[in-house]
C-alpha cells in the first residue's frame, strides 16, 4: 500500500451513522419483503461505516504509532484486509473476523489485529512443517517419511502461506494446532486422495 491517507472525517462518518439509524426502516416493525429488504439495506449501511472507521482508526495508528503502538505496527495489513473485504476478496478467517464486529469500528481493527498476530504464529509454524516435510528439520524432530507425496505436502504448506490453499488443505492444517509433525501427518491423507494444489496446477499448466 503505498501509505495512509483519510477517506472522510469522523464527524462525517457519525453524520452518516446517524443519517443511516433515521432511515424509515429502523422504526418500522413490518414485516413485508420490502420493509425487510429495507432494513437489511440500513443494516449494511451502517455495516459499511463501520468498516470506513475501522480504516479510518488504522490509517491514523499508521500516520502516528504512538497513538497505539500495536495498531501502527500492523496498520498496513489491517487497511489491506478492510480493502479486500470492502471489494469482496478477503480471505474468509479475515472477513469472519470483520464481520464478528457487526457496528462497532474499533472492535473490527481489534479483531483483525488478533487474526493478524494468530495467523503469523501459524506462518511460524508452517515454516516448522514445511522444514519436516523438506527433512531439514533439527535433530529432535523425527523424520516423516512422505515418500512420492513429498512435493505435494511442500506445495500445500507453500500455498497455505500464500493464502491460495485449497478448504481440505486449510481445514487440515488449522486442526493441527501448533503441532508442525501434526501439521505434516494431517496433509498426507490428502494427497494420497489426489487432492492438487494451485503449485501444482500451475506447474501443468
Amino acid at each position: 500500500m503505498s501509505g495512509a491517507r483519510s477517506l472522510v472525517t469522523f464527524d462525517e462518518l457519525e453524520e452518516l451513522s446517524a443519517e443511516a439509524n433515521r432511515h424509515p426502516a429502523f422504526r418500522s416493525n413490518s414485516t413485508s419483503p420490502i420493509e425487510h429488504s429495507r432494513r437489511f439495506e440500513a443494516e449494511e449501511m451502517n455495516h459499511l461505516i463501520a468498516c470506513l472507521k475501522a480504516t479510518q482508526i488504522a490509517s491514523e495508528a499508521d500516520s502516528n504509532p504512538d497513538i497505539n503502538e500495536q495498531i501502527g505496527a500492523n496498520a498496513r495489513r489491517i487497511l489491506d484486509h478492510l480493502h479486500d473485504y470492502r471489494e469482496g476478496i478477503a480471505s474468509p478467517d479475515m472477513a469472519e473476523q470483520i464481520r464478528k464486529a457487526g457496528n462497532d469500528a474499533q472492535k473490527i481493527v481489534e479483531n483483525l489485529l488478533e487474526a493478524i498476530k494468530a495467523e503469523r504464529e501459524k506462518s511460524d509454524v508452517c515454516t516448522e512443517a514445511l522444514m519436516i516435510a523438506m527433512n531439514q528439520a533439527d535433530e529432535d524432530t523425527p523424520e516423516i517419511d512422505l515418500g512420492a507425496h513429498g512435493v505435494r505436502v511442500i506445495d500445500y504448506l507453500s500455498d497455505y502461506k500464500t493464502g491460495q490453499c485449497a478448504p481440505e488443505v486449510r481445514d487440515a492444517i488449522v486442526s493441527a494446532g501448533d503441532d508442525p509433525k501434526q501439521i505434516v501427518q494431517n496433509l498426507l491423507p490428502l494427497s494420497k486422495a489426489g487432492i492438487r494444489s494451485p503449485s501444482e496446477e500451475n506447474r501443468r499448466a
